[in-house]
């Protein structure tokens, strides 16, 4: 409060009219009077409220007030002596935020410029611009009468401006684009960057530009300009134009700063395009609806053809497939589809072969004839059946003998583990070889036919031959053909093929494999000890650790070892297994006891010989050996020794001179 109770504004107003104050007048301002905030959102320097004492008041009082949308006042702190300056709430209701302040002394404030208060004005509005402040509810008095004094206040402006600008940091919402697999090819495949800006202030702008020099793929949209926190053009788009193959590439984006200018940060991004999902297209040959004559081959006897199915333009795993051949309107022969159901898949370009047969009808009956019709499915469309009109000739009257082999051509024949590395092992089964039927001709030169069996590496044939034998043959055994296996330390899988000659009226053969895998079980482990299992004497110096070793030798395949050792003896370091057509030393030492007593010891070894030497158990007898003693010289006897070495050297001398 004011050191005299000051009247209302009305009461003020009469009183300025009383002669003993006319003339005097005071004023408030701030100081820096027009205060500036930069950036948006900062704060003021400190700010001095100032009375501007004409040498007559004593005291006065008053309120300036701000934007409250705009500004909040802080920091407030009494500087002036008298003066009581109140820290203003955030919001008084009237839309002002409102910093009052009184100061009074006791005589007249001396005239001149008396900083009040200090503050702080906090920015908290959203953008720049020119916001007034005003001065309200002035009094003054004079310190005699309590008359009134004039008091003025100098409103003024506080301008906030933006600051200077500050380019975005550009993000992207991904920097490795992985694309879908198209259906068709080509196909556009498109996927988007989202791009985000951030740090952007004031009007501070960062440009994008992407591309890409990576075949199969494009920058749709690739450019944006980027303000504050906003890009103009948002999302980029990237492009993969799908083909029959994988791609990979990059697109390089450039954020470059433009206000205010800077360098260009340069972002990868990844492209992936997998191959496209498309069917392939089948072409055939013979094409659909094309006829078909089978070979002619002796009457009775089976001809055989195919058609080649080509895949082309598929990719990726998309499939189609060719199924469910069957013949139909089938007269006069016998027909008989060879082949499943073939599938296709992605850009694979292998043909593959419908496979059928028919028995050709007796010679001068009439052909036979029939439809082949199959079901093409391509992708996930639905099936569409294509189809040939096929011909089985009559038969030739002639035809050479047919071969028959039991077991069947396909069958496995297996060979058990043989004794060792090198030993020969019969197969399970052997195979029995007819040579039958065929027709002659009754030409020079017969019909006939031979076989010739070998086998791959590793396997001996024995009766691998027979024939050329001429038609028309009886039925039965023409040879038997054994196949024996060489075993090794592992495993051998090999093949015995079988070609049936056929030769008509002496011209060029006609050859037919027939195939037998075969299956060679590895050698046994077959272990032998030096020496042998049982007894083992160890003799040396009593009290001594005395080394030896038990060799282990395998004519077999490998087999791990493991030993133990008992009483005086210690194994040395014992070799984990016993190698293929190798052998193993297991040292140990054992410990002698006393001259002539047996200090003993077991070892026991343990391997995979399915034999006795599986497991060998040995008993070591550790003997200790007394030394010998050697009789001592006495006098007599080196007398006599002397005598006798003269004796000698006399002998030869005489000897010498005759």
């Amino acid at each position: 409060m004011l050191k005299n109770k000051i009247q209302t504004a009305a009461t003020g107003a009469l009183l300025a009219m009383a002669s003993t104050s006319a003339l005097a007048a005071v004023s408030v301002s701030l100081s820096p009077a027009n205060p500036t905030i930069s950036p948006v959102g900062a704060n003021s320097s400190t700010i001095t409220l100032v009375f501007n004492a004409d040498g007559v008041a004593s005291s006065h009082q008053g309120a300036v007030r701000f934007d409250d949308t705009q500004f909040d006042v802080t920091t407030v702190t009494t500087v002036g002596a008298g003066a009581v300056c109140t820290a203003p709430v955030d919001e008084d209701g009237t839309g002002f935020v409102t910093l009052t302040y009184s100061q009074a002394q006791a005589s007249a404030i001396p005239a001149g410029a008396v900083n009040v208060c200090t503050f702080v004005l906090d920015h908290v509005g959203a953008s720049a611009g020119n916001f007034p402040y005003t001065f309200v509810s002035l009094l003054a008095e004079e310190p005699v009468n309590g008359d009134p004094v004039a008091n003025t206040g100098n409103n003024g402006n506080v301008t906030v401006s933006a600051g200077p600008p500050t380019a975005p940091t550009i993000g992207y919402s991904s920097t490795t684009l992985n694309f879908p697999a198209g259906t068709a090819i080509p196909q556009n495949q498109d996927l988007n960057v989202t791009l985000t800006a951030t740090g952007g202030v004031n009007g501070g702008a960062t440009s994008v530009s992407c591309s890409t020099s990576s075949p199969g793929f494009s920058v749709v949209t690739g450019s944006s300009a980027c303000t504050d926190t906003t890009c103009a053009t948002n999302p980029l788009v990237f492009r993969c134009v799908s083909s029959n193959a994988a791609q990979t590439g990059t697109a390089t984006c450039a954020a470059t700063p433009t206000n205010p200018a800077g360098a260009a940060v340069n972002t990868t991004i990844n492209l992936n395009c997998p191959a496209a999902n498309v069917a392939p297209a089948l072409a055939y040959n013979p094409t659909n609806g094309t006829g078909i004559t089978m070979p002619q081959v002796g009457q009775g006897q089976t001809a055989s053809s195919s058609i080649a199915v080509t895949p082309s333009a598929g990719s990726g795993t998309s499939t189609s497939t060719v199924s469910g051949c069957a013949f139909s309107a089938v007269s006069g022969a016998t027909f008989n589809v060879t082949s499943g159901t073939l599938t296709f898949t992605g850009s694979g370009t292998a043909a593959q072969n419908i496979g059928f047969t028919c028995v050709a009808p007796t010679n001068g009956q009439p052909d036979g004839t029939a439809t082949l019709t199959c079901a093409q499915t391509i992708g996930g469309g639905a099936p569409s059946n294509v189809s040939w009109p096929v011909t089985c000739p009559d038969g030739l009257p002639v035809a050479a003998p047919n071969v028959t082999y039991t077991p069947a051509g396909g069958t496995t024949i297996t060979f058990g583990a043989g004794a060792s590395v090198g030993a020969s092992v019969p197969g399970s089964s052997s195979v029995a070889v007819d040579i039958n039927g065929g027709a002659n001709g009754g030409a020079p030169a017969p019909e006939t036919t031979s076989v010739s069996c070998t086998a791959t590496a590793g396997f001996t044939v024995s009766g691998g031959s027979a024939g050329p034998v001429s038609a028309p043959a009886p039925a039965g055994t023409d040879t038997t053909v054994n196949v024996s296996c060489t075993s090794g330390a592992s495993a051998q899988a090999g093949t015995l093929t079988c070609v049936a000659s056929q030769v008509i009226d002496g011209g060029a053969p006609t050859t037919t494999n027939t195939t037998f895998p075969l299956d060679c079980a590895a050698a046994d482990v077959n272990i032998t000890s030096t020496p042998g299992e049982g007894a083992i004497t160890v003799t040396g110096a009593p009290n001594t650790s005395i080394g030896s070793a038990i060799n282990l030798s395998n004519s077999g395949s490998a087999s791990t070892l493991t030993c133990t050792a008992t009483g005086s003896v210690t194994l040395g370091t014992v070799p984990a297994t016993v190698p293929a057509s190798g052998s193993a030393a297991v040292p140990f030492t054992c410990l002698t006891g006393a001259p002539g007593l047996n200090n003993p010891g077991t070892i026991q070894c343990t391997t995979q010989d399915l034999g006795a030497e599986g497991t060998l158990d040995y008993t070591v007898a550790c003997i200790g050996v007394a030394d010998v003693p050697v009789p001592a010289i006495n006098n007599l006897g080196k007398v006599l020794m002397v005598v006798l070495v003269i004796g000698l050297g006399l002998v030869g001398l005489g000897a010498r001179r005759q």
